[in-house]
């Protein structure tokens, strides 16, 4: 696993101009919207990358080389999933730093243990994400897998414009909800959330495990 570790990271600093350009654009992010809002892109995008690797790895026959190395079919897969956490992770400090820069900026009572709840819950979000597109682009490969991929975001931000457009129908004050809400209800509710984040990537793995032992190359 050590050694597809390595050659995933290298593809990776192959885009460190990529990389670089969505570091500035997620700093002026803060500054121009909602600092919240940047640190949920620059953790999505970085934790997408796995995607990308993926597609490295079957362009020119790919597969058939690294299957026939030492590396089983089943370690192929774990690696994805670790490799797409620990980006997600790396991307996800990178924008914590970005948006405690930006609160000291321009808030006055800014507190470090609201912040940190805030930016937390990225963290199950984008493992779920990664673990419901990891089967497709296992499955269906770089273009279908794209294709599945967008098709999936688009459908979260069309949920959730529908779910705030259904909330002010409502006449529900949201804001006035999440205040009534104590500091220990939301520790536990994200708790849970990590809880389940652990379930369905357990799910997750088992179904991209078995789409990798039937393909074939």
């Amino acid at each position: 696993m050590k050694g597809l570790l390595i050659k995933d990271w290298r593809l990776a600093l192959q885009q460190k101009r990529f990389f670089v350009m969505i570091l500035i654009i997620s700093f002026f992010l803060n500054f121009n919207l909602n600092g919240n809002f940047s640190t949920g892109y620059l953790t999505f995008v970085g934790a997408m990358f796995v995607m990308s690797t993926i597609s490295y790895d079957e362009y020119d026959n790919g597969y058939l080389f690294l299957m026939s190395l030492p590396v089983s079919r089943q370690t192929y897969v774990k690696e994805k999933y670790l490799f797409g956490f620990l980006l997600g992770m790396a991307a996800w400090l990178l924008a914590a730093v970005f948006f405690v820069v930006y609160q000291l900026a321009v808030t006055a009572d800014f507190t470090m243990g609201d912040t940190f709840l805030i930016i937390l819950i990225y963290i199950p979000i984008f493992i779920i994400v990664i673990d419901v597109l990891m089967p497709f682009q296992l499955k269906y490969g770089g273009e279908k897998g794209r294709i599945v991929m967008f098709a999936f975001i688009g459908g979260m931000l069309a949920l959730g414009y529908l779910f705030v457009l259904l909330i002010k129908m409502l006449g529900v004050d949201l804001s006035q909800n999440l205040y009534a809400v104590s500091y220990v209800d939301v520790v536990f509710g994200e708790i849970a959330f990590f809880l389940l984040a652990a379930v369905v990537t357990g799910i997750s793995m088992a179904v991209s495990i078995r789409i990798m032992k039937k393909k074939e190359f």
